[in-house]
């Protein structure tokens, strides 16, 4: 899924033509585009982990889900995409709900209070992308 070709590009790779992959130049990424694709990183971790620690084939399926959201969103606020800034903004919000919830509950580090402040800091510098877009 996740290559390289260049020490500044990162290449999500769809495993079908090279038409299909998602080429993105780090020298050339705006904040909230870094921080879009960090984000939808530790969400597919996240999924991965949630899987691979309790068989939830609902976090590996949602992890996914949102990872490639918040991917494709990075790619579109890399190109300078106003609705990719949006799609960031509420993938970031439903999880950040979601895992806030949850932590109230649990009062868990990890990953209920992580994910909050992932969020929380995705939603912060990709609203401030947006507002000087």
């Amino acid at each position: 899924l996740l290559g390289t070709s260049h020490p500044d590009e990162i290449v999500f790779t769809s495993g079908g033509t090279e038409a299909d992959n998602i080429t993105i130049r780090i020298d050339k990424m705006n904040p909230a585009s870094i921080v879009v694709t960090l984000f939808g990183l530790f969400t597919l971790a996240g999924g991965i982990l949630g899987y691979v620690k309790a068989k939830s084939k609902a976090s590996v399926i949602t992890g996914t889900l949102s990872a490639v959201l918040l991917f494709y969103s990075a790619h579109g606020i890399y190109e300078g995409t106003r609705a990719a800034y949006l799609i960031a903004l509420v993938v970031a919000a439903i999880l950040g709900a979601r895992f806030l919830k949850t932590w109230f509950r649990t009062r868990r580090v990890m990953p209920d209070f992580v994910m909050v402040v992932l969020s929380s800091l995705t939603i912060i510098v990709v609203a401030w992308g947006l507002s000087t877009h």
